[in-house]
């Protein structure tokens, strides 16, 4: 009788979650602001918020939670298609990063189809004169 060599069970390959703990997936943890996610977030924000427009943005500002700002992007399908909306919101995610918020405040940022095609430079001056500006729209 011939036997066979016994099979042992080899080490576990690695889980997906576990990729974002290496950091192969994961945003830069220099994020200094939280998401806001939730439709009652906005909501309030848009219901509370002071508004200004500078150049193809929209800038909502209110009083928010104690803690590190929270900012939530609006990019509609006035932008364009789903590639020209990913790349407005990576555009001003990036910028959002550049500019100082204030804590305990939330943001919403409403994009306009301008925010896919002008300069990189042009944008972030956009936004860091909207977020300093204390005037409101109508």
């Amino acid at each position: 009788m011939v036997f066979a060599a016994r099979c042992e069970p080899g080490r576990a390959a690695p889980l997906s979650s576990d990729a974002g703990k290496k950091g192969g997936s994961v945003s830069p943890s220099e994020t200094v602001y939280l998401s806001l996610r939730s439709a009652s977030g906005f909501q309030e924000v848009f219901r509370l918020g002071t508004r200004c427009r500078r150049g193809g943005i929209l800038v909502v500002r209110a009083p928010g939670p104690a803690g590190p700002p929270r900012v939530g992007l609006v990019v509609g399908r006035k932008v364009g298609g789903a590639v020209q909306r990913n790349r407005a919101k990576r555009r001003l995610r990036e910028a959002v990063r550049t500019v100082p918020l204030q804590d305990a405040t939330d943001y919403v940022i409403v994009a306009s189809a301008a925010v896919v095609g002008v300069p990189f430079d042009r944008l972030i001056r956009w936004l860091a004169d909207a977020i300093a500006s204390e005037e409101t729209e109508a």
